[in-house]
């Protein structure tokens, strides 16, 4: 469960009604007095290290303000698998050049990779970051190549949205006008020619709201995605 903008008394609310094997790793940097929260279920993953904790880059090399984002690797004990999962909270102004998506997305997985001791790359199988992006182009083709050296040849990730899949186009933002600010980005690593390995995907197989924002005390819906890998 990936969570934003959150106060310290929603924290506090949560956690207190969290089962003892739902763990959440919560990040309040760049600034803010927010709390982004990424939540895992324990007895279905083990974290890997330590999570990481930091902002988007923005165009201008500098850090965003007040939007922090959390990013782990998570091993599956059920497919034994790694998977490198992220909460995020992206800038507005992306159609302006403010950032760019897949670059940080990248920077956020090396971060990961390093906060959890190092772990090799091509030891990852999928990659999900879910969160508020602030954005709407969600036809774009996003590939992020290996998070370390960017080489072409790299075993690379291509990126799917949740939006605009199974379900179609989610509005999850706004009264008058919304928008589908809210998203999952799923992924696994790509085989290639230079790079031989069994290869696993994840299936989206639903997309949905979960909540009213009226109840939630949120300007967003909540959704949930489901996987079959």
């Amino acid at each position: 469960m990936c969570l934003q903008e959150c106060t310290g008394t929603f924290l506090s609310n949560l956690e207190s009604m969290l089962p003892a094997s739902h763990v959440p790793l919560r990040a309040q940097t760049c600034g803010g007095s927010y709390w982004a929260v990424l939540v895992y279920n324990r007895e279905r993953f083990d974290l890997v290290g330590a999570p990481w904790f930091g902002c988007f880059q923005l165009a201008d090399k500098t850090l965003d303000k007040g939007r922090p984002v959390v990013s782990a690797v998570l091993r599956d004990r059920k497919l034994g698998r790694l998977m490198i999962v992220g909460s995020v909270h992206a800038p507005h102004g992306s159609s302006k050049g403010n950032y760019k998506l897949s670059p940080n997305l990248a920077y956020f997985m090396k971060a990961a990779l390093h906060a959890a001791g190092d772990v090799p790359w091509h030891t990852v199988t999928h990659v999900v970051f879910a969160g508020d992006y602030n954005r709407t182009d969600w036809n774009a083709k996003r590939e992020v190549y290996e998070p370390v050296n960017y080489p072409k040849t790299a075993p690379r990730v291509q990126l799917y949205s949740a939006q605009g899949g199974v379900s179609g186009t989610l509005l999850t933002q706004g009264y008058k006008h919304p928008v589908p600010f809210d998203n999952v980005l799923y992924g696994s690593r790509v085989t290639d020619a230079y790079h031989s390995y069994e290869a696993h995907t994840l299936e989206l197989t639903r997309f949905a709201i979960v909540s009213d924002k009226h109840t939630t005390g949120s300007d967003h819906q909540a959704v949930t995605a489901t996987f079959a890998a």
